[in-house]
């Protein structure tokens, strides 16, 4: 009789202590029913666990995310669609009750809308000395008798210092001021961006 009763005794903690455990198959599946349902993937990060409790078995415990129910298997939705939650905010959008990718052209459109808007808050200084940094660019070009464009061609400086090895005597001394200022606009461009080359642009 204690053995039966111990049994159910055990049984009962058993239920108890893994009634809060949720079966999933990946961890951005909880990350994309916290994003489903208003919540915020950096506030919540902390507030519950993905734990493995038995050999290729995941389980949620310790919910915590405040306003949101913790989900039951039947919440999830499967990996390949919770996938979206890894996705920055531009790839994404809520559509109807579910966030979705978002199609190709609209990916394209989100970064130019980006890249507008991170130009647009440049400085006036910094357009200033991108427009120079790339009229020596062109001037380069010019200087070895390459082709230029309107608006200028964006040159490294480990570019422009192989040209000024290709360069008669005559053009060297004055191609080297022209990478000599170059260079110094790159330092002060550095100032705002240690990555100032990857969104140089030519500011009309």
């Amino acid at each position: 009789m204690l053995k039966y009763v111990f049994a159910l005794a055990l049984v009962f903690l058993q239920t108890s202590v893994y009634a809060a455990v949720v079966p999933l198959q990946d961890s951005v599946q909880v990350r994309y029913y916290i994003l489903n349902n208003g919540g915020s993937l950096e506030a919540s990060k902390d507030q519950y666990r993905v734990v493995q409790s038995a050999p290729g078995q995941l389980s949620l415990v310790g919910w915590a995310v405040p306003g949101i129910p913790q989900p039951t298997g039947l919440d999830y939705d499967t990996v390949a669609d919770s996938r979206v939650a890894d996705l920055p905010l531009k790839y994404r959008k809520f559509v109807g009750s579910k966030w979705v990718e978002k199609t190709p052209a609209e990916k394209v459109a989100a970064d130019a809308a980006e890249w507008a808007a991170m130009q647009l808050a440049k400085p006036v200084d910094r357009k200033l000395q991108e427009n120079s940094y790339l009229s020596i660019c062109n001037t380069a070009l010019d200087e070895t008798g390459s082709p230029t464009n309107n608006p200028p061609i964006k040159m490294t400086l480990d570019d422009m210092s192989t040209l000024l090895e290709t360069l008669p005597g005559n053009k060297e001394q004055k191609f080297g001021k022209l990478l000599s200022k170059a260079m110094l606009i790159g330092d002060n461009l550095s100032k705002y961006d240690v990555k100032w080359y990857d969104t140089v642009e030519w500011h009309p």
